[in-house]
């Protein structure tokens, strides 16, 4: 019989804790009725779309908008996770402006805004 060691056994059961913390996760995303999965870039220099006067309802349709809804969704599992509280980071880039600062500007708090009236 080969052993595997104990680092072979820790990274067994750290995998193994991952798969079921992922089939709970998949399985409250598809229970809950509030819920769509999204996708979108972290990438800073992604596009964030051109709908910048979004309905707040739909979290408007730019990568901003589209993490916050994630957020929210995973927000809406909490119960079923079993967590009190959460940490999340949204990544959200484009304000190192070297050129055109007010239109860059206007155009990020306008994606912020969006979302922020959405969440």
């Amino acid at each position: 019989e080969i052993d595997s060691g104990v680092f072979g056994e820790l990274w067994s059961d750290i995998l193994t804790k991952s798969l079921q913390a992922n089939k709970l996760l998949t399985s409250a995303f598809v229970d809950s009725e509030n819920t769509t999965t999204s996708e979108f870039s972290t990438d800073p220099e992604y596009s964030r779309g051109d709908k910048v006067d979004a309905d707040p309802a739909d979290y408007g349709s730019n990568d901003l908008g589209k993490a916050f809804k994630m957020v929210a969704d995973l927000i809406a599992t909490r119960e079923v996770r079993g967590v009190d509280r959460d940490f999340f980071f949204v990544p959200f880039g484009g304000w190192d402006a070297h050129r055109d600062v007010g239109w860059n500007l206007r155009r990020n708090f306008s994606y912020l805004n969006s979302a922020i009236q959405s969440f």
